[in-house]
């Protein structure tokens, strides 16, 4: 069942102009009436909808029961280094799909990748839209918020329960036992660092602001496998409890 998101509430019958969401429909999955879809709304929640009519200009929807919500016991936030394109934006669509709830772009004292003011709406939309169509994808219930690219002396580390920042020479803590202090309504922020990765300035002072470092295991991870590597042992750990 293909899942779609718009910015209003959803009703018990609605009527859909919107342009890009009926090329779908109409054109690439070719859909008639009595099909039916998952609409997600502004309030947060999924319903299946069934067609009742749809042709280029508008496609006319009646509610029939709300969808299951699919998500983690805590909060989620991922604050990755800039790295290079590819990897970094597979790195934010595949932690859309591992649960993550909102992304930091970081700059770092290694990064190479910038993101400057002329490019930055432009870099922004394009996130919003991989993120928007992960989330479809993978049938969340809600668009993880992306931020704008933060220095990481900027980071503010206090909205969070717990903040964790994977680290090659941490011995005395892994992720595993690290994940299991977790309790329901946590908020998590997961730090990583750059190809390079962080500088031994910026350790201390993620530490010094109360982040724990754990280890990923003894492998040297490139930093989009860091990330995807800690969010699926986080949601392992909250899934099979």
């Amino acid at each position: 069942m293909q899942q779609y998101f718009i910015d209003a509430p959803i009703q018990a019958t609605m009527t859909l102009e919107n342009a890009d969401i009926l090329h779908h429909m109409y054109h690439v999955m070719r859909m008639e009436k009595g099909a039916r879809i998952a609409l997600c709304g502004s309030e947060g929640a999924c319903y299946e909808m069934e067609i009742e009519s749809l042709n280029k200009d508008n496609v006319s929807l009646k509610r029939l029961h709300k969808l299951r919500d699919i998500k983690h016991t805590v909060s989620i936030t991922l604050a990755q280094a800039l790295i290079r394109k590819t990897p970094f934006e597979l790195t934010l669509q595949k932690g859309v799909e591992l649960g993550m709830d909102a992304f930091i772009p970081l700059e770092t004292d290694r990064t190479v990748v910038k993101i400057n003011a002329k490019d930055a709406q432009k870099k922004h939309a394009r996130f919003e839209k991989i993120v928007r169509e992960a989330s479809e994808q993978s049938r969340r219930s809600s668009v993880p918020e992306i931020h704008g690219s933060t220095p990481l002396e900027r980071l503010d580390l206090t909205p969070y329960t717990h903040v964790f920042m994977p680290y090659e020479n941490e011995t005395t803590l892994g992720a595993k036992d690290a994940f299991q202090t977790l309790d329901k309504g946590d908020k998590i922020l997961l730090i990583i660092g750059p190809e390079g990765g962080f500088s031994d300035r910026e350790i201390k002072s993620l530490k010094d602001k109360g982040a724990t470092s754990i280890a990923l295991g003894p492998r040297i991870l490139r930093s989009e496998t860091a990330s995807l590597y800690a969010l699926s042992a986080l949601s392992y750990e909250l899934e099979t409890r």
